[in-house]
């Protein structure tokens, strides 16, 4: 089994790599991947999508971003994908503001299900033990990536996890999975 400070120094490793592939800000690299994900799904069939969607941040974003890959990849605009793209140069469609309201936090809770799941898989036990003595993931992640959140919301995040998750549009397993290697053979 992998020790607690072995632990600290590979998700400390793994949480530096992902924020240098990712940035800062782990829940923003998340929603521009999810953008870019149903931009490309919806690039197909453009017109449809932009007849039914309510116009919102996140759906302008999209649209916005399927006209410019149709575009970069030469492809044809029909004539309502052209009216949208024309109303936003001309100012008459404006991107609506982000709704109030508590932020997403896919990205950091991906990051941290992964990470778990890593320290699992060597061994190490989940959720902390009664009294709390640096013995699992949970502590690990929460000493890591303090004082953005707590022990106690981690392990609330893992527990509270969809019991078939596959690590979101951030696919940590691929990204990371070269450092992981070296990780196990180091530690």
């Amino acid at each position: 089994m992998i020790t607690f400070d072995q632990a600290i120094a590979q998700i400390t490793i793994l949480y530096d790599e992902a924020k240098t592939l990712y940035g800062e800000n782990l829940n923003e690299a998340f929603e521009r991947n999810r953008i870019e994900f149903w931009g490309d799904v919806h690039k197909r069939d453009l017109d449809s999508f932009i007849k039914r969607s309510e116009l919102n941040s996140k759906n302008f974003d999209i649209i916005k971003l399927a006209i410019a890959s149709r575009l970069e990849q030469e492809q044809m605009l029909s004539r309502s994908s052209k009216d949208w793209l024309i109303k936003v140069l001309r100012g008459e469609i404006e991107r609506p503001s982000e709704s109030a309201g508590r932020k997403d936090t896919l990205g950091r809770d991906s990051f941290i299900i992964y990470a778990i799941q890593f320290l699992k898989d060597q061994g190490m036990p989940v959720n902390p033990r009664t009294p709390v003595a640096g013995t699992s993931a949970c502590e690990v992640l929460a000493k890591v990536i303090k004082p953005l959140i707590s022990a106690r919301s981690i392990t609330n995040i893992w527990n509270d996890r969809n019991k078939s998750y596959i690590f979101g549009k951030i696919h940590w397993e691929a990204e990371l999975n070269h450092l992981r290697a070296r990780l196990l053979e180091k530690y």
